[in-house]
């Protein structure tokens, strides 16, 4: 890996993952292990894999937080579709 020589084998890339505290999947792309994904892929698989080193209680708060934001940004939306007008007519 260091010259290029030749890819790391699954148990380096593991051992460099862990060190840097990466995904493993990370870690086997960036050596040619595994085939390129899409950013929103790479993005998924940093959250669960630093969601999987919190505790129970802290993916409860996580979960929930994630909640409120949906149900707040579902909101949001949903009050920015109203009809202008209709709104003038209400107020």
């Amino acid at each position: 890996m260091i010259n290029q020589v030749r890819n790391p084998d699954a148990e380096t890339c593991l051992a460099i993952a862990h060190a840097l505290n990466l995904p493993p999947e990370t870690v086997f792309r960036a050596a040619g292990l595994l085939p390129p994904v899409d950013e929103d892929t790479e993005y998924q698989e940093e959250f669960f894999h630093l969601l999987s080193q919190l505790s129970p209680q802290e993916r409860q708060e996580i979960l929930d937080l994630l909640r409120f934001k949906a149900e707040r940004r579902s909101t949001n939306i949903k009050k920015s579709r109203v009809d202008p007008a209709r709104s003038v007519l209400k107020g």
